[in-house]
């Protein structure tokens, strides 16, 4: 898979998890890190099969084939409604909410990307550097190119939201505002959400 195949997975992971993660109550709430990881592995198999254009795509891709094992309803069914609060949607009113909800997705993260974004700073050297990093002495430091991504060290072998793996660390993906950090413990501070063995800041 390329890495602009990655990138498009871990946006719509992103995308998918903040609209399952609103209501607690829902039956199709998904808020776990277990669950998180079978969102991301659905995800991959269907950007394999389907080459998605965009997160949008896949997302919708998701939506339409109505196939999760995370949900004890059908996608297509009351999911969708609930997603779209329109009576009975049409195809051509679900992939316009999709298109609408990706877009303002990308303008938010355009916007907060300022505030939020994983520093750039040079990290500890733990085997090779990170993609857009460079070896010097005991550490990785960002390319003079402006192009580095902000990375975190990895931790048990996943990332968090909004992050891809490229060896011993994490960097954060194109469409990502949000900053993480490493769990210390088993909650995050006030303003911090857990994911999986990090914190990623709330918006």
């Amino acid at each position: 898979m390329t890495p602009e195949l990655a990138a498009c997975v871990l946006e719509a992971l992103l995308q998918l998890h903040e609209e399952l993660s609103v209501d607690p109550e829902a039956p199709w709430y998904v808020g776990m890190p277990d669950q998180t990881q079978t969102l991301h592995d659905e995800l991959w198999v269907l950007a394999g099969e389907r080459l998605p254009g965009s997160s949008a795509a896949l997302v919708e891709s998701w939506y339409a084939a109505g196939r999760s094992s995370l949900l004890p309803v059908a996608c297509t069914g009351e999911l969708v409604s609930s997603r779209h609060p329109v009576s009975q949607p049409s195809q051509a009113m679900m992939r316009a909410g999709v298109l609408v909800l990706g877009l303002a997705v990308g303008a938010a993260a355009a916007a907060t990307a300022a505030l939020a974004q994983q520093p750039v700073r040079p990290l500890p050297k733990l085997g090779s550097c990170p993609m857009g990093y460079y070896s010097s002495g005991s550490y990785c430091v960002p390319s003079s190119s402006g192009n580095s991504r902000g990375a975190i060290e990895k931790v048990g072998g996943s990332c968090p939201m909004g992050f891809f793996s490229s060896g011993n660390y994490c960097l954060s993906s194109s469409s990502n505002s949000r900053e993480a950090i490493m769990k210390t413990g088993s909650s995050c501070p006030m303003g911090w959400f857990s994911s999986g063995n990090y914190c990623l800041r709330s918006r």
